[in-house]
């Protein structure tokens, strides 16, 4: 098919194509699931007078603001009264209580986004952003997504804030933030991560401005090995370095270019210590430099140590140092196992923690291996209590990758030039993920190795930390429901936690609607369907003290008033004279009534308008006879 010619042309066309939805069209009956999140979008789903399709929209908003619908009721009854889509952003601005949000992961930017919204997010970024957009590095030109993720974590730092100020924009939603937890591999996210951000001149400002020696060390040495291709040979002069480093990434890599203790890989002149120059071909060849075969044995060595191995026969290993000659080589003959060493496979390529920057950066490589090779997980979704360690997120994205591959570890010790690790460290870390429910992290990787087992009471283990450690909530039946949950349970963590905020046997204890179940209205009932029945026994205890109260009072002042009465019958006036009365009553009015007719006084020759002393009250205020007293 060819294109109209002109402008003009192509409107009219659009306009009168059947498969293109023009704002209300009834016939377009556009999918709340996958319509755009846009003003147009919320029209179509309008103009179908649905509530459970208006419904369904409102809850995708939700989620892309960072919550997820707590109570259908809650939905259903603010779909019902939606009537536009500034409305639904207004609501999600409030967070209304029929949802729980996550303000880390709201309108969150992630590979999967839809290509409109990212252009609208990168627009808008760009025009409010210091940084200037013209100068976003070469390799994250490749696509929108890169751009934006650039762009949104650039104005992140600047800013330091999380995320845009909104995300609305032309009548259209759009993304406030790039994923916080970047790896190394993903080099358009800068962050305050030494070894992940870029190595460009935004990715040293967040480094710089944090005013850490270390991270700025970490990112120096990045900058050796990765853009000069060279090693640190007195680390202590990096340090002192770093303390008072240059302002911008061009000064930076100038005065590195020319520092006496950064050597170039095939430079003698370093002389670098074979026990302590790194791992790599860099330091491989500088050692093969000296000319010296006994450094390059204990290089060797140490290459041998780190895949698993012992000497057995010093001889036939001799031979093979004094014939390789690049780092690649040696590991080629390593990975065949030979038999001049004992090979221990669960000791291959472990992780050693080590404060040096030679091991940080071998893990750092690691995890970008690992990431670059997963087949499901995304590596920005490392949870921050492992991302903000490297190591951590080396144990974390090590048992995720053996978990993806059926238990195996990485197929190899060696990635760029240098030797990494391909399994995590003793099971004592806390990052590891794992098929043990006790131990394993409450997170979707980590209720993925226990679901595997296909094993209930394991199941059920794990469904109980969760409701205790990560809801802290209680059960509050027999168990019944969570063995029920155990024996058929949803495919996702998002999805159990979305069963278990709103499940009628769990108890949540939320510090904003008090600690008791039946308290928890908004999170366990829809909020449309609170009654009577759904107070507590403590409200109804309140309402019956408070009548006692009130009952208590108008005794006492039925009391008062009868006491008051009873006084000024046995006062009685000068001259007068008294008819006492003996009755009872039962009833206060009856008494006051009474009282006043018992202490009636004759007239005796005092003016018609003068009063006896009968408590200064008028007979005829009780219901007594005028003019007597």
């Amino acid at each position: 098919a060819s294109p109209p010619s002109s402008m003009y042309d192509l409107l009219r066309l659009l306009e009168g194509a059947s498969w293109v939805c023009l704002g209300n069209r009834l016939d377009c009956m556009a999918d709340p699931s996958t319509v755009n999140l846009t003003e147009a979008g919320f029209q179509q789903i309008l103009a179908q007078s649905s509530a459970s399709q208006m419904a369904t929209f409102v809850a995708r908003v939700v989620e892309h603001y960072g919550g997820h619908v707590a109570s259908q009721g809650g939905l259903d009854s603010f779909a019902i009264s939606v009537k536009s889509f500034e409305d639904i952003i207004t609501e999600m601005e409030e967070q209304p209580r029929w949802a729980v949000w996550d303000s880390e992961a709201a309108c969150m930017l992630d590979s999967t986004s839809d290509a409109a919204m990212v252009g609208l997010t990168l627009e808008y970024a760009c025009h409010h952003a210091w940084f200037n957009c013209s100068h976003i590095p070469e390799m994250c030109l490749g696509s929108d997504w890169d751009k934006a993720t650039y762009v949104l974590s650039v104005y992140a730092n600047e800013r330091s804030v999380n995320r845009l100020p909104t995300c609305f924009y032309k009548g259209a939603l759009i993304f406030g933030q790039a994923p916080a937890h970047a790896v190394h591999g993903l080099p358009c996210i800068v962050t305050t991560d030494p070894w992940t951000t870029p190595l460009t001149d935004e990715g040293y400002q967040a480094i710089i401005k944090l005013n850490d020696t270390q991270k700025v060390e970490a990112f120096v040495y990045r900058v050796v090995v990765e853009q000069l291709n060279s090693t640190i040979s007195d680390e202590s002069q990096l340090a002192s370095f770093a303390s008072n480093p240059p302002n911008s990434m061009y000064d930076l890599t100038l005065l590195l270019s020319e520092a006496s203790w950064v050597c170039e890989s095939d430079s003698p002149a370093c002389f670098p210590n074979p026990s302590e120059a790194p791992l790599s071909d860099q330091g491989f060849q500088q050692i093969l430099a000296q000319g010296n075969e006994t450094g390059m044995v204990v290089f060797a060595l140490r290459a041998v140590s780190h895949f698993g191995g012992q000497i057995l026969d010093p001889d036939s290993f001799n031979n093979v140092v004094q014939s390789v000659t690049s780092l690649e080589a040696l590991v080629t003959v390593l990975e065949q196992r030979p038999v001049w060493a004992l090979w221990k496979p669960e000791d291959a390529c472990a992780i050693q923690e080590d404060s040096g920057l030679a091991e940080s950066f071998a893990v750092a490589l690691t995890v970008e291996y690992a990431c670059l090779h997963m087949n499901v997980f995304n590596c920005s979704n490392i949870p921050p209590a492992c991302s903000q360690n490297l190591w951590d997120a080396a144990d974390y994205a090590l048992s995720v990758y053996a978990l993806e591959h059926g238990g195996d570890a990485l197929p190899t010790c060696h990635f760029k030039g240098a030797l990494i690790f391909a399994r995590t460290q003793a099971n004592s870390s806390k990052c590891i993920v794992s098929g043990d429910p006790h131990t394993t992290l409450l997170t979707d990787e980590g209720y993925q190795a226990v679901l595997v087992q296909q094993n209930e009471s394991q199941t059920a283990v794990f469904l109980q930390r969760v409701v205790s450690e990560h809801l802290s909530a209680t059960i509050v039946d027999d168990g019944a429901g969570l063995a029920a949950l155990a024996a058929e349970p949803p495919d996702s963590m998002f999805d159990l936690l979305a069963l278990l905020r709103a499940a009628p046997w769990l108890c949540l204890h939320s510090a904003d609607v008090g600690a008791g179940c039946t308290d928890s209205v908004e999170l366990v009932k829809p909020v449309a369907s609170v009654t009577g029945a759904d107070l507590s026994w403590r409200v109804y205890g309140f309402v019956a003290l408070g009548v006692l109260v009130a009952l208590t009072v108008m005794g006492t002042v039925a009391h008062v008033l009868c006491r008051r009465c009873a006084v000024g019958c046995s006062s009685g006036g000068e001259g007068a004279e008294e008819t006492p009365a003996s009755p009872e009553p039962s009833l206060c009015s009856d008494a006051l009534r009474f009282t006043v007719a018992g202490c009636r006084r004759e007239r005796v020759g005092r003016g018609g308008g003068e009063r006896g002393d009968a408590g200064g009250m008028r007979v005829e205020d009780f219901g007594g006879t005028p003019g007597t007293w």
